[in-house]
């Protein structure tokens, strides 16, 4: 288990790119959770990343978001790797230590693991003593089907609009701590280069927003 670092972060999201399926509905850690954790600089977002490896390949990768640490992991993982991925989240006092990758029993960690996809690792986990928490409720929509008509303007954002996309952001979340220079740094981090940030206008006033992240086809 390492820290990929930030010229490490190219690598981790082509393997994520790699580990996305059409037909798994239980979406695992995505290249846009990295890409919306951008908005943090790339020296923060390397931080909360850890990739393991088998020697010769990306094997799994987490991200470590207040108390949660999303996984993803190759599809073909094997026994083996599954065990020492969830060796590696339960640490020496059974949690993962949130930052700079070293583990200490009197550190705070990880709370929560998601990982949806991998089932090795799930199993190895509650192997360790970890419990089944709520499950996730996949949505799913094929994009092949047409999609009807929102009656409302949709605006792809740019920085001529992208304050309107903070407005929307801040005014749904109350904790939320976004920001235009956040918007700036997040749109210039390399999963953006398959993302679109956009804003939806009823008669003129932005009522909503999303950002849309790509993995490929």
């Amino acid at each position: 288990m390492t820290e990929p670092g930030v010229d490490g972060l190219p690598a981790v999201l082509i393997a994520l790119r790699s580990w996305q399926r059409p037909d798994e509905v239980r979406v695992p850690l995505h290249p846009g959770d990295i890409g919306w954790f951008w908005r943090f600089g790339p020296e923060a977002t390397a931080a909360a990343v850890r990739t393991w490896s088998d020697g010769t390949r990306l094997v799994a990768v987490g991200l470590y978001d207040d108390g949660v640490l999303r996984l993803a992991t190759d599809p073909g993982i094997d026994r083996g790797s599954a065990h020492a991925i969830a060796d590696g989240v339960w640490g020496r006092n059974g949690a993962l230590l949130a930052t700079r990758g070293t583990f200490s029993a009197d550190e705070p960690g990880v709370e929560v693991v998601e990982v949806r996809a991998a089932d090795g690792v799930r199993a190895a986990l509650r192997a360790r003593g970890w419990v089944d928490d709520e499950p996730w409720t996949p949505l799913v929509r094929d994009l092949a089907e047409p999609v009807p008509d929102p009656r409302v303007r949709i605006v792809e954002v740019g920085p001529d609009t992208v304050d309107d996309r903070v407005a929307v952001q801040r005014a749904a979340f109350d904790s939320s701590t976004f920001t235009a220079d956040r918007w700036r740094a997040m749109a210039a981090g390399p999963a953006y280069a398959d993302a679109r940030c956009l804003v939806a206008y009823d008669d003129g006033v932005p009522v909503a927003a999303v950002t849309v992240w790509s993995a490929g086809p």
